[in-house]
Parts: C-alpha cells; structure tokens; sequence
C-alpha cells in the first residue's frame, strides 16, 4: 500500500506547473488556505526552515534591511505568512516559544521566524525593545552574527528566553513585516501599484525566499521573469511564474513550499481583480 508522504509526494508532482490550468482555476485563495490549515504534513513542511542554505541565508538577511515601509498589505497575505512560518498558535506554544535552531545557515531563531543570526546588536535591540525584557536582548545579542553550527551551541544557553505567541505575532506587525515590505517595494518598486492581496502574495514570497530578484542561475530563472514583468506592469502573466516555481520543491521533506508558491499565486490573481 502507498504511503502518506509517497501518495502526497506523487500527487503534488502530477499537477500541472502553470497556474493558469485548470486544476489552479478551480480553487480559491480562501478554500486552499482552509485546508492546508488542517493538513499537518504540508504544514511540516512549508516553512522556510528546510530550505536549501542559501536561500535561507537570503530569506533571514532580509531582516537586515533598515528601511521601513507604511503601506499595508492583506490580513490573508499576513496569515499566510505566519501560518508557514509557525503553522498555529498552539504549535508555536509547542514548539517555537523558545529560541530555536531550525538548521542550514540559520541562527537562533525566536518569534515569527526572526533569525538573530542576521541582524547586528543594534538593531536586535531596534526590534524587540518594548516587547521582550533588556535582560532577554541583552542575552540573545550574544547570537547577533552567529550561524550555521556555531550558532547551536547557543541555544541551551538561551533556554530562559520565552517569547508567547501574541507578544511575538505584535512584533511581527509592527517591527518586522515593514522591512519586508519595504524590501520587495525596493527591488519591485511598481509592486507598489498592486492591491493589497498582490503585493501581499509577493512580500509572502520575499519573506520565504529573499528579494533575490537579480540573482543568477536556473533556480532563479521565475524570480527574474517576476521583477521583469512587474517592470513592465505585466501583472496578469506573474501567477504563472509563481507557480512555476513549484518546479523547485517536489520531494516530501519540502512539498509544502510548493504548495506555499500556489496559495501566492492564487491570492495574486484574485487580488487582481480587487
């Protein structure tokens, strides 16, 4: 009999790459979020944690980009964001409350995915004053600049730090989601013309994969289409490189990140029509 992870694994793969199949006209941003909601196995393995090393690199250095927009993207946009990152309040109760290590190049990791690894003391501090105590900054700046393995062995001697869940969703919202969409307006700069939705489905992609829009290379080759069509206001054709992204992730350990590439092409394209 075929197992779960193989039957998954086998299905996720038989689906058409573009977007603009049947198969993609036929869902709804909204009815695809609900269920990967309540499909644990796609949510162990959607977020940016098990990325291959350099675009974990690209996705935590983000962090580091000091300019901070205003514009607002969708609650949908948010909640997808940080249901990839920590799947659900009670699982990041469970799991992520502490300070973690997911692996590769990250370093320790606490809240929504904020990773200390990437960020200096100053703006560790710029970003958590007012939400955690001086004495839990002051503790976690010894892992400001510190990654890959090195960085595990700081993690036991940071076991006290415990961040709940709504403190860390607040310092999401308002010190770290900004960066985020400030990175994505700069390298999309008429990004900034998309509704709500869109741009929200892009910072979505930018928080997983980094603003590496210019980078070289073959896996690279949809971020690349993506900055070019936005250029050229050529909004109605960037599902399609979205979703050809899936192309990417098709082994059981990551499927969920190609599952994460259509919910953003769905929520793109509806928010084309708002």
């Amino acid at each position: 009999m075929i197992g779960r992870r193989a039957f998954v694994g086998a299905v996720i793969a038989s689906v058409p790459l573009p977007f603009s199949d049947a198969f993609a006209q036929a869902q709804t941003f909204d009815s695809e979020f609900e269920k990967l909601k309540n499909d644990e196995f796609l949510l162990a393995n959607t977020q940016a944690f098990g990325l291959i090393r350099d675009e974990l690199t690209e996705s935590r250095g983000t962090v580091r980009i000091r300019q901070r927009s205003d514009r607002k993207i969708s609650q949908r946009a948010s909640d997808l964001i940080i249901v990839f990152e920590v799947t659900s309040k009670e699982t990041y109760t469970r799991k992520y409350q502490g300070v973690i290590r997911p692996g590769g190049e990250s370093g320790i990791t606490c809240g929504i995915g904020y990773d200390v690894g990437y960020v200096t003391e100053e703006y560790l501090r710029e970003d958590w004053v007012g939400f955690i105590s001086d004495t839990d900054i002051k503790a976690l700046s010894i892992a400001c600049g510190v990654t890959g393995n090195a960085a595990q062995a700081l993690r036991r001697r940071l076991s006290q730090i415990q961040i709940p869940y709504d403190v860390a969703v607040n310092q999401f919202f308002d010190r770290v989601l900004p960066f985020y969409v400030a990175a994505t307006l700069f390298a999309l700069p008429r990004a900034s013309e998309l509704s709500d939705d869109s741009l929200g489905a892009l910072v979505s992609l930018v928080y997983n994969r980094g603003a590496s829009f210019k980078k070289p290379g073959p896996r690279h080759a949809e971020m690349r289409q993506i900055r070019q069509l936005v250029k050229d206001r050529n909004f109605a054709q960037v599902p399609d490189q979205i979703s050809n992204m899936a192309r990417l992730w098709t082994t059981p350990d990551v499927i969920g990140v190609a599952r994460r590439r259509r919910l953003e092409a769905l929520l793109f394209s509806e928010g084309l029509g708002s």
